[in-house]
């Protein structure tokens, strides 16, 4: 019998998230800015981010850096390179309330290593 020899792709993501006010005024804008970095050695694809907005907050458009569904709060990068980056903001947000925004929680979804 033959041997081979099976090399597993691995994929290093992170993602951060920050927002430029936490205590936003009723009707003022909020921008919340993601980053999500693969930092290899491989590529990964069908890469999503589960990022639900607070409670308070609407969507209101975004940059583009991926495809972001407002209601499922999933950020769709597809293939991601090792060593790239990938942002996403979201300047048109607006707080419904004059709370402080809670801690911000923010999900990778099973990101799968290109073969």
């Amino acid at each position: 019998m033959g041997s081979a020899i099976i090399t597993i792709p691995v994929a290093d993501l992170s993602v951060n998230k920050t927002v430029d006010d936490l205590t936003p005024n009723e009707s003022d804008p909020v921008v919340f800015t993601l980053v999500a970095t693969n930092s290899g050695p491989d590529s990964a694809q069908s890469v999503e981010v589960l990022d639900l907005l607070p409670s308070g907050v609407t969507y209101g458009s975004d940059n583009g850096g991926g495809a972001y569904d407002p209601v499922s709060g999933i950020w769709d990068i597809g293939s991601f390179a090792p060593g790239a980056k990938r942002q996403i903001r979201s300047p048109s947000l607006r707080s419904a309330s004059n709370t402080m925004l809670p801690a911000m929680e923010t999900t990778m979804v099973d990101p799968a290593p290109m073969v």
